[in-house]
């Protein structure tokens, strides 16, 4: 999955696409929208979904681009999964086989994602970053500015972020939230996660939309804690009255980040730049069943080599390019 989304952006950028008209030869901007956990069956545009989930932005990507109906994950963690995204080769080549090998990060002089692009686009991170720690804080050899990326709103650590305080679950100084390589201060921070990423990300795609850009947004929802707010909580419950708790949470976390992914979608119309923007959008692995996702007819979850366990949701979109 993850060679496979360098091998469509690397045809795409450097050889004309057959059907493709002089007009939109142009290389593209890129959008590569990863979820966190989210299962294969919670999104609405799956047959097997659930029925209180609904998630009408990441259906109309579906529905308007490729979807891939048999997508699998280079690994079931997501700490692999990601250096496979950024590295465009089996992370085991670099020794990242769990979550926890993703602290130690990989060889800082390896080039990742951005490097492959052309001079002129400038590339953004937002979200959750996990391929390697701050623990050499203020050097940052593993940090996305290090590693090529222009911009960065970003957590260094695993997924496990409190989505309404500056904090990982762990406490205040784990998990830190950069704006490029200054940490920001408890003072200086307001909102919810989700929402601050969504919104980081529309503003990059405001700023940049004269010029080529990569925007790598990889929101940390739908993993834990499930701290949806409490407004989508009474939505999903409203409509879903029967549903278990559990499910209720869980959905509200994924139909709030579906919200803000139509908030991507909205800002790159807006700015002018649906039609010359490649939209990649997947899952890093499995959804967690014990926490309330759900991954259809498969057996086994996050973490297991089953089809539970890597097989995602995943679709392309480039209206100028890619025919539905």
């Amino acid at each position: 999955m993850r060679i496979f989304l360098f091998i469509i952006t690397g045809l795409i950028l450097f050889s004309p696409t057959p059907g493709l008209t002089a007009a939109n030869l142009a290389p593209p901007n890129i959008v590569v929208i990863l979820t966190d956990d989210q299962g294969y069956a919670d999104i609405s545009f799956n047959p097997n979904h659930p029925k209180e989930v609904a998630t009408p932005h990441m259906d109309a990507l579906a529905r308007e681009g490729v979807f891939f109906s048999q997508a699998y994950t280079s690994g079931h963690v997501c700490s692999p999964t990601r250096a496979g995204l950024m590295l465009g080769q089996y992370q085991q080549r670099v020794g990242i086989y769990s979550a926890g090998d993703g602290g130690r990060g990989f060889n800082p002089k390896m080039k990742i994602f951005p490097s492959f692009l052309p001079d002129d686009y400038t590339s953004m991170v937002a979200g959750k970053w996990h391929l390697g720690l701050d623990n050499d804080y203020p050097q940052l050899k593993w940090h996305a500015l290090n590693r090529g990326f222009d911009e960065c709103y970003k957590f260094m650590g695993r997924g496990g972020h409190d989505y309404f305080k500056l904090r990982g679950v762990k406490g205040p100084e784990y998990a830190p939230i950069y704006r490029n390589k200054e940490r920001i201060q408890e003072g200086d921070y307001e909102g919810y996660l989700t929402t601050r990423l969504t919104e980081e990300a529309v503003s990059f795609i405001d700023r940049q939309k004269q010029n080529p850009f990569f925007l790598y947004l990889a929101y940390n929802a739908p993993h834990t804690p499930i701290q949806p707010p409490q407004e989508w909580v009474d939505r999903v419950r409203q409509r879903e009255p029967e549903a278990s708790d559990e499910r209720i949470t869980y959905a509200a976390l994924v139909e709030h980040m579906d919200h803000g992914i139509g908030q991507v979608l909205d800002a790159l119309e807006e700015t002018g730049q649906l039609s010359n923007t490649l939209v990649i959008y997947t899952s890093d692995n499995g959804g967690q069943m014990t926490v309330g996702a759900t991954n259809g007819p498969y057996r086994g979850q996050k973490g297991d080599m089953y089809e539970g366990g890597i097989r995602v949701p995943a679709c392309a979109m480039w209206e100028g390019g890619l025919d539905a």
